[in-house]
């Protein structure tokens, strides 16, 4: 159900120089698969992770990059067909190679693009439309493994073959799955990310690197992912099997990656064994990867600060490596510290408490607020920092929470991952599932809204607004001037999103300035309605009309009117 990702795309880079190539990519993330699937959580991340590990290692730039987040089948196939329009501006010597990332829903007959059905033959025979010498495709989705049998081939985790060698100058198709026909494709909230994706990018970091030559090959990247994929599903309710299906002719080592374009370096020295978690801002799991004593290993991360844990004997050992552009970073065993008993670590999930309090930030009864976990309520005078509220956080002031299921209430409130509700006078949050009850309300990630709409009407000729917040539930906010009077409006709304159709409705006050006077904000008191309807003309601009009715507060004089202009998206 779920994004596989970078094992296609770094396969454009060649092992030995080879003619200037033209590379491309076209990745994809969904998290909502229609009605009656259950939303996803992660695909985006996914997607985002891919891009960003092929921008780094894999050879493909920015401009070459398509990253397309919640697409339906139309914008889907756009997307395709801007790819061949750019092939066909290059010159037909060019060498041309093509990679495709899926990480969402499917079944057994296709991709699952909200309301849309992207069928597997439709699907490869798009692909296979467009001119290139060599294709790259990965699907990490639930019965992944069916495209595999749309090419004529069923194969349940595929086989162990040889690499390939030679020049680099192979053509033909890579078709990777994260799991076979029948099987589920599952998401970790633990890692952030689907557990095939998640081993499919500590692969191509370099975990995967078995000969140490500094670059990791299709063959590396896919025994690496479906040995990791496998073993951490074994115990699940759907063990998974990547399965392949490649035709490659020519001779060549396909290299997904090559370390040596890292920016910045972790080497984990000869002397280290075990298993260890790579973590950077914000406590992100960035790699988790199993390391034999005897050989050293590289992984190739972005400039930055990272935190290297791992077990042993029962103690939480930690090491903090500042890596700086260009410089390599060796950490062995002398650099990490004991920070207590394993349980307690955070690889593992701090101990929930189920009650804490707290007078000021940071600092409760039950320690630093940035390692405690809260099953239960917590309580603060004047604000509250803790790391994950499942239940009730409750403050005057401020509520901070990485993560939080359940609900944050005070005067402003911020989340990362928010899953129930937040109520205050200003919210905010990364990623929200559920409500956002404020005066201003803002929404991160694709369930946010951020609207600019300029328009004219009945009443005033020119007016501008803003809706910040969820789709189902926002604030609109509008000041609008006959250029003799002015007047302020706050409403509450709601959208439904029917492609290319948008319909919704906002209910609130509008309060009257003469001659745009601040001073006699309120002279004139109304509470209106209105109900939009809306087309997008372009993927970041909508034409709406609307229809209003108006109540004046004071005398109930019933005034209908008509509004029309533009909204632009973010």
């Amino acid at each position: 159900m779920i994004g596989l990702l970078p094992v296609l795309l770094a396969a454009f880079v060649a092992a030995a120089p080879t003619p200037a190539a033209f590379r491309i990519a076209v990745i994809v993330g969904r998290n909502d698969g229609g009605p009656g699937r259950e939303v996803l959580r992660w695909a985006h991340k996914d997607a985002e992770s891919i891009a960003a590990v092929m921008g780094e290692l894999g050879g493909i730039p920015d401009a070459d990059r398509i990253l397309l987040v919640e697409p339906d089948k139309r914008g889907l196939d756009a997307a395709l067909a801007l790819v061949q329009m750019r092939l066909a501006s290059i010159s037909p010597d060019t060498r041309s190679e093509l990679f495709f990332y899926y990480s969402g829903h499917a079944d057994e007959l296709g991709l699952m693009l909200g309301a849309d059905r992207y069928a597997f033959r439709d699907l490869r025979a798009r692909l296979d439309a467009i001119p290139v010498d060599l294709r790259l495709v990965i699907v990490d989705a639930c019965a992944s493994g069916a495209l595999i049998g749309q090419l004529g081939q069923r194969n349940k985790g595929g086989k162990r073959t040889a690499p390939f060698l030679g020049d680099g100058d192979l053509s033909g198709h890579a078709y990777l799955t994260s799991g076979a026909a029948d099987e589920i494709a599952q998401e970790s909230d633990a890692l952030e990310a689907s557990f095939f994706t998640h081993d499919l990018i500590t692969g191509l970091r370099g975990a995967a690197d078995r000969d140490r030559d500094r670059t990791v090959s299709l063959t590396e990247a896919y025994r690496y992912a479906f040995d990791a994929t496998l073993a951490r599903t074994q115990a699940t309710r759907s063990p998974q099997h990547p399965g392949w299906d490649i035709a490659l002719t020519g001779a060549g080592d396909v290299v997904l990656t090559r370390l040596d374009q890292a920016s910045a370096r972790l080497i984990l020295a000869a002397n280290l064994k075990g298993r260890f978690f790579v973590r950077g801002a914000r406590e992100v799991l960035v790699a988790e990867l199993q390391k034999d004593a005897g050989d050293s290993l590289e992984l190739a991360l972005p400039p930055g600060t990272w935190r290297v844990a791992t077990n042993k004997a029962g103690r939480r050992l930690e090491a903090d490596a500042s890596i700086a552009d260009g410089a390599p970073f060796t950490l062995s065993t002398n650099d990490f510290r004991d920070v207590g008993p394993a349980l307690d670590g955070r690889a593992r999930g701090a101990s929930p408490i189920r009650v804490r309090v707290s007078l000021i930030p940071l600092v409760g009864f039950e320690g630093l607020g940035d390692d405690v976990v809260v099953h239960g309520v917590s309580l603060s005078l004047l604000g509250d920092r803790i790391l994950v509220i499942r239940g009730a956080q409750l403050t005057t002031l401020f509520n901070v929470a990485d993560e939080v299921t359940g609900a944050q209430i005070g005067l402003v409130n911020i989340g990362g991952t928010v899953r129930g509700a937040q109520i205050g006078l200003v919210n905010i949050a990364d990623s929200l599932e559920g409500a956002s009850l404020a005066l201003f309300p803002w929404v991160g990630g694709p369930e946010g809204l951020h609207h600019l709409e300029i328009y004219g009407g009945t009443d005033l000729p020119l007016n501008i607004g803003w809706r910040v917040g969820a789709r189902w539930l926002h604030t609109a906010v509008s000041l609008g001037t006959d250029f003799t009077d002015c007047e302020l409006g706050i409403a509450v709304g709601t959208e439904v999103d029917l492609a290319p159709l948008v319909l919704g409705f906002d209910l609130g006050p509008r309060l009257g300035a003469r001659r745009c006077d601040p001073g006699t904000l309120g002279g004139k008191t109304q509470v209106a309605l209105r109900t939009i309807l809306g087309v997008r003309v372009f993927p970041a601009v909508m034409i709406f009309a609307a229809g209003s009715a108006a109540v004046d507060v004071d005398d109930g004089v019933f005034t209908p009117g008509v509004v029309g202009g533009l909204r632009f998206f973010r």
